[in-house]
């Protein structure tokens, strides 16, 4: 990747390379589809670009470059008809993407007529980049609320696109891709038209950090690209229980991929607890494996060894009114009523700062048994705060 870039410019580069990353083996999609599932059609001539400064792979230095031609799968994107586009470099590119095509199976000529032929076959799967709204059978990360959908569009499932940094700020850079990009883009899109009074937003585990992020920005400012009335946070607190030698051990067995599985049974009981303890159905708990999906290496860096190092700045920052919930038997943080005072006294600003344990509730608080309790005291806190907005105007920052 260039060195000396635009913060947007690296959020871009960093965007396609994510992308790519997820187009399954043995299959193409073109610069061009790349260019719409990240919000940006006509950039489909930039997406060539990006993988056109893909760095290579040192066997020397493998910690030189995050993204690289060996975890970037960089010959599964085509052009618009199907077929691979000359470099100026009499085919030598050409004939190396021709190459790893076939090693995966799939024989460059027979691209063009896979394309017209059936489309949906030879496309990037449904987990892409920023949405409208979180479906619960779309739960599929662990640590976050991440997967949503674009309604009305033909794009399917989309992810956000932000992967991992060498500055150990992931979650501050994700906040602030929300805040600039995403949030304003939604308020745009769904906000206006529904004549909302305003957003409130929901963030579960890992997803609170870049939430927090992102609110406090918003919070600052006296001009507002979107309203913001309130914020709802669960599953995220201020001491971890996973010792920090696991992180580690987990991040340096998978940092040359750049992203990491949890194991099925360990994660199975984060998140719900022991099966014997009955906190969620066995339903949902069969529907693990399904849901499971890799998490990005600087997610879990960040929020498990740098974030409790400055994350405190930002909450002191957050002036709208604040909910927040814990399960009383999360497996991932430590759970009682001293951890919950001590993060909610962090939002020194917030104008209403209401908090608790969850009794006898896992991590995952929604899609345990106590889920559907819990999202109706969302939606009731939502409903208060956006009454709030509509009656008062917009809070003064």
């Amino acid at each position: 990747m260039p060195r000396e870039q635009s913060e947007e410019a690296q959020w871009w580069f960093e965007a396609v390379y994510s992308a790519v990353q997820q187009i399954p083996h043995g299959q193409c999609t073109s610069y061009g589809h790349i260019a719409l599932l990240l919000g940006f059609p006509r950039r489909a001539r930039q997406v060539g670009v990006c993988l056109k400064h893909l760095p290579s792979f040192d066997p020397s230095d493998p910690d030189k470059f995050y993204f690289h031609d060996q975890n970037v799968p960089w010959q599964r994107v085509v052009n618009s008809k199907g077929g691979i586009s000359p470099r100026g470099d009499d085919g030598v590119a050409a004939n190396r993407q021709a190459e790893r095509l076939r090693a995966e199976g799939v024989e460059p000529l027979g691209i063009v007529r896979s394309l017209s032929a059936s489309t949906e076959a030879h496309t990037v799967p449904d987990t892409l980049m920023p949405f409208q709204k979180i479906r619960q059978e779309q739960y599929r990360r662990v640590w976050g609320l991440h997967l949503w959908r674009l309604t009305g569009q033909d794009t399917a499932t989309v992810q956000v696109c932000l992967t991992y940094q060498r500055d150990q700020h992931f979650c501050k850079r994700k906040g602030q891709y929300l805040h600039r990009y995403i949030l304003p883009k939604l308020w745009e899109e769904f906000g206006k038209s529904s004549k909302a009074a305003t957003m409130i937003i929901l963030a579960h585990s890992l997803g609170s950090a870049s939430a927090i992020v992102a609110v406090a920005l918003h919070s600052q400012e006296t001009e507002h690209q979107y309203p913001c009335g309130g914020l709802i946070l669960s599953g995220w607190g201020t001491v971890t229980t996973l010792p920090k030698e696991l992180v580690e051990e987990m991040l340096t067995a998978h940092r040359h991929v750049g992203r990491l599985n949890l194991p099925m049974d360990g994660k199975d009981i984060s998140m719900f607890g022991e099966e014997g303890l009955g906190l969620a159905s066995t339903r949902i708990r069969g529907l693990s494996k399904e849901m499971d999906q890799s998490m990005s290496c600087g997610e879990i860096e960040d929020g498990n060894l740098h974030w409790r190092g400055y994350w405190e700045s930002y909450a002191k920052k957050v002036k709208v009114p604040l909910m927040y919930g814990m399960g009383e038997k999360d497996g991932l943080w430590e759970a009682n009523q001293k951890t919950i005072n001590d993060f909610t006294a962090a939002f020194s600003n917030s104008p209403r700062a209401e908090s608790g344990l969850v009794l006898g509730a896992p991590h995952c608080l929604e899609l345990s048994h106590w889920g559907p309790g819990w999202l109706w005291r969302c939606l009731g806190f939502a409903v208060e705060c956006a009454t709030s907005t509509g009656t008062e105007g917009p809070r003064p920052i």
